[in-house]
């Protein structure tokens, strides 16, 4: 039996001769539940409110009478009674439920009824109804600002021309502007770090976190990391050990991979600094074995793979930090040592980084005494030659010169044990030394460096011979040696007959001793006499 189906009011008409009309609605099965009059006659209509019907099934009597009270029925006719057929129905083709949006969202349906639409609107996560663009084909544009991500709902109902709202229909939909992104607890970014670290830190998204990783290769391979997702915090926490030791000293990037609920991927990078080796400290001056003085210069060369904190010495009770320039991985750190006797000395260098990382490096110097003195050359005097000393008469030409490495600050000099004389020089010296006795004596000289230490001394003898012998012809003696010896004064171009039997007196004065007297008369043959005497 076919069915016809009813919404709140429907119209019969029926062409029948007859003269009085009526018309009978029965429930299905339960008998006649009314009987109206129709309108018309031969050409008959009538309206039923089936408002307060309940759905189901009815039949549909008619019966005519005509004057002569005869009767006929037509039927019955099952109809179908259905109030929300009536109703404006509306549907949403974009988005598709469950969809994933990730910028602006056009908003797009249709909406049906058969008396027709005269609006449809809009509800976007259980707020306000708006009213959409357009009836049968409508449409509502979002901006992809307006909505926040996360899982959102879209309701959409319909309402006709006779103002009857249609059902609702919502549909749920992911807005997913922004990927996952990562926060970093610990460490911070661009931290020094060694060993073994643990990163801490969180992932969110406003569609949940599925998933997360990390990367050290920049993102040639990744590994997973352990967690779940807290919904109420939403946040995916995590924690993760990273051996440092397997990387790279230096710049280190790490990648922070999210997934979220729909698929998403958002990476984060994050960098520290990776330092697991020890500062690196080179002794370039002096060699390894060579020996020094008791006033050095020790060079040498100190690295670090990111930067030093400190940089210090410890010889004995002295010590201290040495100064870096920065970007200079070289220094120079001077040492006296003017008091020791030792034969060597141990210094212990110290270098730290920022990290904390430390290195010791002890270097052991052998130590000459000697090399640290102040020298002398003596250029006058000359040394003895052969066996024979130099000789000087009355006085002595002292010169030479001086040098030290730490500079010289003055000569000492003396003779035989008197005591020193200072004279101040830089290097090259010289001294006149007057008033020397006769006979054998030694001249003393020695340097004295800035610092005051003495050097050794340097000697050479000599001989004085005093100042040269003063003659003079003191008289003109005659019959020398007789009872009639006399004399008389000499006088310059004086006369004698060669047999007056004259003689001349001699006088030689010297402060040493007279070994023989040389004359000669006008040009004769040089004669050699014998001094006698003391010297004068």
């Amino acid at each position: 039996m076919k069915h016809t189906q009813l919404r709140r009011f429907f119209k019969v008409t029926v062409l029948i001769p007859s003269l009085i009309v009526s018309s009978l609605v029965f429930a299905g099965g339960q008998g006649e539940t009314a009987r109206d009059n129709a309108e018309g006659t031969l050409n008959w209509s009538k309206t039923f409110d089936i408002t307060d019907k309940k759905p189901g099934i009815y039949n549909l009597y008619a019966e005519g009478q005509d004057l002569a009270g005869n009767k006929t029925i037509a039927g019955p006719i099952n109809l179908y009674v259905d109030p929300k057929s009536d109703l404006p129905i509306a549907r949403i083709a974009n988005p598709l439920q469950g969809m994933r949006v990730s910028g602006d969202l056009n908003i797009v349906g249709t909406c049906t009824d058969d008396d027709a639409v005269d609006r449809v609107e809009l509800q976007i996560d259980g707020g306000d109804w708006v009213v959409a663009k357009g009836k049968d084909f409508w449409s509502y544009y979002v901006k992809s600002g307006d909505i926040p991500d996360g899982r959102r709902k879209i309701s959409v109902r319909g309402v006709d021309i006779n103002g009857l709202v249609g059902p609702v229909q919502t549909i749920l939909f992911d807005m997913d502007r922004a990927r996952p992104g990562a926060t970093i607890i610990q460490p911070q970014a661009g931290s020094l770090v060694s060993g073994t670290i643990n990163m801490k830190g969180t992932v969110q998204d406003a569609n949940g976190v599925a998933k997360v990783e990390y990367s050290l290769n920049n993102g040639e391979s990744w590994i997973p990391i352990k967690g779940s997702y807290d919904a109420k915090k939403g946040v995916f926490p995590f924690s993760v050990s990273i051996d440092t030791k397997k990387l790279p000293s230096g710049p280190t990037v790490v990648l922070i991979r999210g997934t979220d609920g729909v698929g998403s991927v958002g990476i984060t990078p994050t960098l520290f600094v990776v330092d697991n080796n020890k500062p690196e400290i080179t002794i370039l001056s002096p060699l390894a074995g060579e020996k020094i003085d008791r006033t050095f210069v020790i060079m040498g060369r100190v690295r670090d793979d990111v930067a030093l904190t400190s940089f210090s010495w410890k010889m004995g009770t002295q010590g201290g930090d040495i100064p870096l320039t920065a970007g200079d991985p070289y220094w120079a750190l001077p040492i006296s040592m003017s008091d020791t006797k030792a034969s060597a000395v141990e210094i212990l260098f110290t270098a730290r980084d920022l990290i904390g990382n430390s290195s010791e490096y002890k270097f052991k110097f052998p130590i000459d005494q000697v090399k640290d003195l102040p020298r002398t050359t003596l250029l006058a005097p000359l040394s003895p030659a052969q066996g024979k000393p130099f000789i000087s008469a009355g006085s002595l030409f002292v010169a030479g010169y001086a040098r030290d490495d730490d500079g010289v600050s003055a000569i000492e000099y003396w003779l035989d044990k008197d005591a020193p004389k200072k004279l101040e020089t830089t290097g090259a010296f010289s001294v006149q030394i007057d008033g020397i006795s006769p006979g054998k004596h030694s001249i003393s000289v020695r340097a004295l460096d800035r610092n005051g230490v003495a050097g050794p001394v340097s000697s050479t003898l000599f001989e004085d011979m005093g100042p040269p012998p003063v003659l003079a012809i003191d008289a003109v003696v005659y019959n020398g040696g007789t009872k009639d010896e006399r004399s008389e004064g000499f006088t310059p171009g004086q006369e004698l007959a060669p047999d007056a039997k004259a003689s001349l007196r001699l006088t030689a004065k010297s402060l040493g001793k007279l070994e023989k007297l040389v004359y000669s008369f006008a040009d004769g043959a040089e004669q050699t006499i014998t001094a006698k005497g003391s010297g004068n």
